[in-house]
Parts: C-alpha cells; sequence; structure tokens
C-alpha cells in the first residue's frame, strides 16, 4: 500500500503485531491507538494534520461494537459505529476524498442488522459528501457577478427612438 500513497493515518487500532510495529508513526505511517486515544473529538484535529489534501478512506467495521454490528469478525467492545464515524465526518468535511470503503462485514443468515448499519454508515458518508458538494456550488454560484440584463458581460445598449414616435 505504500507504494500507492503518500501516507496512510489508522485511526482506532486495536493492537499491533511485532512485524507491524516496525512500520507505525513512521514517515508514511501514523496509527492512532484504540486505547490511548478514546476521546475521539479531540482526537479529529491530530488525524486532520497527519492527512494530506486527498484522501481515501477505509471503514473496518471489526472497530464497531457486536450490538451497532454484530456480523463484524472480531467486533469491539467499545466503539459503536455511530461515534466512530465521527473521524469519517472530519475528514470529508474537510479534505477531497477520492474513496470510501467497508470492509470486514460479515453477514449473518438470521439478522440483516450488520449489513444495514454498514448501508446507513455509508449513507451518510455520501450524505456528507453530498452536502460539501453542494456547498461548493453555491460559493460559486454566489461568487461569480450578476450578468442581468448584460449579455457578454456589457451593458444593453439602449434604441434610438423612431422618427416621429414622441
Amino acid at each position: 500500500m505504500l507504494n500507492y500513497c503518500d501516507k496512510i493515518v489508522q485511526v482506532g487500532i486495536r493492537s499491533v503485531s511485532e512485524d507491524e510495529h516496525q512500520f507505525t508513526n513512521t514517515k508514511k505511517v501514523r496509527t492512532f491507538l484504540m486505547h490511548q486515544n478514546r476521546d475521539v473529538q479531540s482526537l479529529i484535529p491530530q488525524v486532520l494534520a497527519e492527512l494530506g489534501d486527498t484522501v481515501y478512506i477505509s471503514i473496518d467495521l471489526d472497530g464497531s461494537t457486536r450490538r451497532s454490528s454484530p456480523a463484524s469478525a472480531r467486533p469491539s467492545r467499545r466503539i459503536r459505529l455511530v461515534r466512530g464515524a465521527r473521524p469519517a465526518r472530519a475528514v470529508i468535511t474537510s479534505k477531497k476524498v477520492v474513496a470510501v470503503d467497508v470492509v470486514e462485514l460479515c453477514p449473518l443468515d438470521d439478522t440483516v442488522h450488520s449489513e444495514l448499519a454498514a448501508a446507513k454508515l455509508v449513507y451518510r458518508m455520501m450524505g456528507w459528501m453530498n452536502a460539501k458538494q453542494r456547498e461548493a456550488e453555491t460559493k460559486v454560484r454566489v461568487a461569480k457577478p450578476a450578468m442581468h440584463g448584460k449579455p457578454n458581460g456589457r451593458p444593453i445598449q439602449a434604441a434610438a427612438p423612431l422618427e416621429g414616435s414622441k
């Protein structure tokens, strides 16, 4: 992955193996471990500072609780899916997001609760992205000067009155 991007920023990581540890918190990889960063709201500015302008977001459902996503492979005991989406919302509203994926959904036969939770998360992220795009388009429209009555940016020339008319 490091061959394809400038930097990887991982948020809410529960554990790191010895092999992975050599790559964490290096020039190309920044890792925010879950047990060291329980206050998600104060973590967001740090995450945003680590990111570049263009971002790819990947959300692993293993970070959610068994209650919010029972069909994740290794659910967390602490992070509810909605609370875990706060950093994603902050990234979407402040960076250029080029892609998003949601991984580690292992569907169960007797419930669609996890699929619904994942779909709601994706739907919310799409909404945040759409709202950001609409806001940007509104700013562009407001920034352009009004051209009422001015084709090609020139004032309309009044026609001279016809002879014999008053």
